[in-house]
């Protein structure tokens, strides 16, 4: 059962149909809610010709969450602009996301019978959990909000001769994510020499990019988008995504590509939820950006 305290905005739905999964499983309106929104509006232009719109092109890549959900994607095929419809709140518009990387980190220790260890034993599985309890509490993501940023766990093995961690980090700001890389290095060189016999390797890898600085340059793009939500009438939510779009590897390849709500809440979680309210604004949302392009002199 969703209740108030998971989702405060239910309070602003009395009277409204809200879509849920049984409990038993995820919803997936992150983002089957984009999908639908996208392919409503498309079937609405096909069957209204009034409405006015030039060319456009749906495209729909997976494994966004990660980074890599436009490996593979012809480019070419693409308009020069476009908009990724996989916001949360309707309302939201967003043209800044995190810097994303993510770090492993592998030690190799020493095997030896436990009852004979005694500066023999180099236990890998220890080490890692060592090393990780000292990244700052802090900067977690159940710590944090808004603008900070943080260190993630998402999986860590260990034994005693093997052990790995992977990390993602996570910042608005580029820099700090390249200290927080630096600090995690420090640390295995630390504990090399606290724990001798052991190996630690420590590599990084992007896996996105803050598009704010790109579409900085491109401000109608954005604008056009706040026009179309308030179209709806809809009060555009400007703020962060604490998390990663399509949007930002497309803006990098060079197609400027902001953010527009799909209106699922609790994402990721077995209380995920969403109103068909929120389905048919997004829609709408799409059909009056639509009529803005065609209206625009870009």
């Amino acid at each position: 059962m969703i209740r108030r305290s998971h989702s405060p905005e239910l309070t602003t739905l009395h009277g409204e149909t809200i879509i849920t999964a049984s409990g038993l499983t995820l919803l997936g309106a992150d983002d089957k809610a984009g999908v639908a929104e996208i392919m409503v509006a498309l079937a609405m232009f096909r069957r209204f010709e009034e409405l006015p719109h030039g060319p456009i092109v749906a495209c729909f890549t997976t494994d966004e969450e990660i980074g890599r959900g436009t490996e593979g994607l012809d480019l070419t095929r693409l308009p020069h602009y476009g908009y990724t419809i996989d916001g949360g709140a309707p309302g939201e518009l967003e043209d800044e996301c995190f810097d994303a990387w993510r770090v492993d980190i592998a030690v190799t220790g020493v095997g030896v019978h436990p009852g004979t260890a005694k500066d023999r034993m180099v236990h890998a599985g220890m080490i890692v959990a060592r090393l990780l309890a000292c990244l700052p509490e802090e900067e977690s993501p159940e710590r944090t909000e808004g603008r900070e940023g943080f260190f993630y766990l998402t999986e860590s093995t260990g034994t005693v001769e093997h052990a790995t961690a992977a990390l993602i980090v996570r910042d608005f700001d580029g820099a700090k994510n390249q200290e927080r890389i630096a600090r995690v290095r420090a640390l295995a060189t630390e504990f090399e020499g606290r724990f001798p016999g052991a190996k630690i390797e420590v590599s990084a890898a992007e896996q996105y990019r803050n598009m704010k600085t790109i579409l900085a340059d491109h401000p109608h793009v954005v604008e056009l988008a706040d026009a179309a939500i308030r179209d709806v009438g809809l009060t555009p939510l400007r703020h962060p995504i604490r998390g990663g779009t399509d949007g930002s590897l497309l803006t990098v390849a060079g197609h400027p590509t902001p953010n527009i709500f799909a209106g699922g809440m609790l994402a990721h979680s077995r209380k995920e939820w969403i109103a068909h309210a929120s389905l048919c604004q997004a829609t709408e949302t799409i059909i009056h950006l639509a009529r803005r392009w065609c209206a625009s002199d870009r």
